[in-house]
């Protein structure tokens, strides 16, 4: 019996799809499965990659206007449903085995649908992201970012909240009600106190997107502040602090300010 070449994880998915379709007697999609349950290779196309890659690697000192730029440029392919998904390929990884030389350093939420390196259209080694609910500040993630900025130097610090985030929400509703939640999550509420009273006091309407974005540009502003290390960059002018929103709908990211 001959065997069939292995399944990339999309066929895999499709498959197992399809498999669990007909067992509880729907259709599978028209063309996308053979009446084996195999998967037609002419429906299956590998995801493109740019050679070389758009995003200069350790071959020329990117100034910190230039790696923010390269960021938004790659940003703007991803709203365009254009992106090349650079570095991926088997060289790439092979070459960042040996070090790395990220554009940026990324502080973003663990929301699922928050990915920076693949709303930025960057790869292996070029995004050096730190994510947490909430994006919020920690002795821990202050360390990793510190750990970042010292030793490997990317020219951007880049903290980025996002619409819808359940993190602001929980913390708001929390507060609002002056609850206390449970386990650990109520670290969260703390690290986004300070954020909520602030629009609470402030703002009647859209609270919730409100302290999104007000809380990248105060946890962007707690770093410099708590951070010798990134604040002696930024003076040096060798670090660009920034603040940014990601819009779930549109896929943009907005840059809110910068430091």
């Amino acid at each position: 019996m001959s065997q069939r070449p292995p399944l990339d994880r999309r066929q895999f998915l499709k498959a197992t799809i399809g498999a669990v379709a007909g067992a509880v007697g729907l259709s599978a999609c028209s063309g996308e499965l053979a009446a084996d349950g195999s998967i037609d290779p002419a429906q299956w196309k590998p995801l493109p990659t740019a050679q070389p890659s758009p995003t200069p690697r350790a071959v020329e000192a990117l100034t910190p206007e230039r790696a923010l730029e390269l960021l938004l440029e790659g940003n703007r392919r991803f709203q365009a449903s254009a992106g090349v998904n650079p570095d991926q390929s088997a060289a790439r990884r092979a070459a960042v085995a040996l070090g790395q030389a990220p554009l940026a350093i990324v502080l973003a939420c663990a929301d699922s649908r928050v990915a920076p390196e693949i709303f930025f259209d960057q790869g292996l080694g070029d995004l050096y992201t730190v994510r947490v609910a909430g994006n919020i500040l920690s002795d821990a993630v202050l360390a990793t970012i510190e750990y970042a900025a010292e030793r490997i130097a990317p020219p951007v610090l880049l903290v980025l909240g996002h619409k819808s985030c359940g993190a602001v929400k929980a913390a708001f509703t929390t507060i609002e009600l002056g609850a206390h939640a449970e386990g650990h999550v109520q670290s969260l509420v703390e690290g986004l106190r300070p954020v909520i009273d602030h629009i609470m006091a402030t703002e009647k309407d859209d609270i919730v997107d409100r302290a999104a974005r007000y809380n990248a540009e105060y946890q962007l502003e707690q770093i410099r502040r708590r951070s010798p290390a990134v604040n002696r960059l930024h003076r040096e002018g060798s670090m660009k602090l920034v603040a940014g929103y990601y819009d779930l709908d549109s896929g943009a990211v907005e840059i809110l300010g910068a430091l």
